[in-house]
């Protein structure tokens, strides 16, 4: 594979992107989504306020921690913002990157249109951008970089350099730059991150690497990106991306509505689907058929804590078909609810070959439920209408209002709200600090 026509192909489709209406609109979606998801964590998260905290009591400067309310330095808030969003598995999905783009993309871009004076509109231009390095490069990588290494870690890093790098105000050529050199430096082996709290540190130290290379080719660092994308395929592996579609690739990140990894969402939905149609406590066993992928990360079957439990398709479809929906509070609670434990146990989670065959194009899950009445049969191949070019605004305020109420606190309406209504032009700064008035006001 020729790595100088694949470094071409990215920037081609970095320059179009640039100029796509709908992957700015996109852009202000997915920014509004992960900041109001960041703003919750340290509410129902004890971990995520610890972690903020060390950073928050020990710095201080123009940057903005959402959930706290306080302000700190550029990169304790990259840092914070990025663990926070993706600490409740409540952050975006890009399936054809294999990769969380919105946790480091966003708080990247953050920071540097603060620094810069960025307004709005150039701040979703440039997460759109981040977005089609992350997703290209994550592709790139491949299934296999993703059974073995978490690519929020490595494809990531260089999304949150490429998006740092066109906030901060320069030009495509030294954004691609960045994601080269941040791409040069990834790391983060799904070994350590599976389904507890390290995982989010994987976020963390994405977009703090994508903000250090950006930070190094802003001060005149250069490197040859095609040189180092064909190291990196030497090393890894690289896939054909050929077959990506040529639509801005923003537009295929999928919106969480359940708090769980994304490899369990068809499961929980496929539950979700028949819940009334059958009472929980009459149910005598479940059996889940899905792909491997799901299996491997998301079958956790015993759950000790709640990070595990989100990474439990057995524990999530049992507390779904007990008509709670997968939220942080509900799981948490229900990590004590003993009809919820005793009815995970009775799922039984399986690899289907038919079903395998489909991922990634399709995230296919199959419950078979036997209960006195006989056997009920339900599949979903994928979650329906969380595409964030399908999501309506709407859709994500109402996220935000699930989220307030979980977490006993208005910020994530009151983050919501401030991005999707502000004018494109209105700076991002000042979109923070409105955030930031009303909350001393309430």
């Amino acid at each position: 594979m020729d790595a100088s026509l694949i470094f071409e192909d990215l920037t081609r489709r970095v320059e179009r992107v640039i100029n796509d209406k709908d992957a700015i609109n996109n852009g202000v979606k997915v920014m509004a989504d992960t900041l109001m998801v960041a703003s919750a964590a340290p509410y129902l998260d004890e971990k995520s306020l610890r972690v903020a905290g060390a950073f928050a009591t020990k710095s201080s400067g123009r940057h903005a921690i959402l959930g706290l309310g306080v302000r700190v330095g550029i990169i304790e808030a990259v840092a914070i913002n990025s663990y926070l969003a993706h600490a409740l598995e409540l952050d975006d999905w890009l399936p054809l990157g294999y990769v969380h783009a919105g946790a480091v993309v966003v708080p990247s871009t953050l920071a540097a249109s603060i620094e810069a004076g960025s307004s709005l509109e150039d701040a979703a231009r440039s997460i759109a951008v981040g977005y089609e390095v992350a997703g290209f490069l994550g592709a790139l990588l491949g299934r296999e970089h993703y059974n073995v290494w978490h690519t929020t870690a490595t494809a990531g890093a260089a999304g949150a350099a490429a998006a740092f790098t066109l906030a901060y105000g320069l030009d495509v050529e030294a954004s691609l730059e960045a994601a080269a050199l941040a791409l040069n430096y990834m790391g983060g082996l799904w070994e350590a991150a599976k389904g507890g709290i390290v995982k989010p540190f994987s976020a963390m130290h994405a977009a703090t690497l994508g903000v250090e290379a950006a930070l190094t080719v802003i001060v005149g660092g250069r490197v040859q990106p095609s040189r180092i994308i064909e190291a990196v395929c030497k090393a890894f592996g690289c896939s054909n991306v050929l077959s990506l579609p040529e639509q801005p690739l923003i537009g295929y990140s999928r919106l969480k509505f359940y708090s769980a990894c994304y490899h369990s969402h068809s499961a929980i939905k496929a539950a979700e689907d028949v819940v009334g149609q059958i009472k929980g406590a009459d149910i005598e066993r479940v059996v889940v058929r899905t792909y491997r992928e799901a299996v491997e990360i998301a079958g956790i079957t015993r759950p000790g804590n709640v990070e595990e439990a989100k990474f439990s398709i057995p524990f999530l479809v049992a507390l779904t078909l007990f008509g709670r929906k997968p939220l942080p509070g509900a799981i948490r609670d229900s990590l004590s609810d003993e009809r919820i434990l005793g009815l995970a146990a009775k799922v039984l989670l399986k690899v289907d070959p038919s079903l395998d065959s489909l991922y990634p194009r399709l995230m296919p899950a199959r419950l078979e439920i036997y209960s006195g009445r006989g056997k009920l049969v339900v599949r979903v191949d994928m979650p329906p209408k969380t595409l964030v070019s399908e999501v309506g605004r709407d859709a994500i305020l109402g996220k935000a209002v699930d989220l307030a109420r979980d977490s006993g606190t208005s910020d994530p309406k009151r983050v919501a709200h401030a991005f999707l209504e502000a004018k494109p032009s209105e700076p991002v700064e000042a979109i923070i600090n409105n955030v930031l008035e009303k909350r001393n006001l309430k």
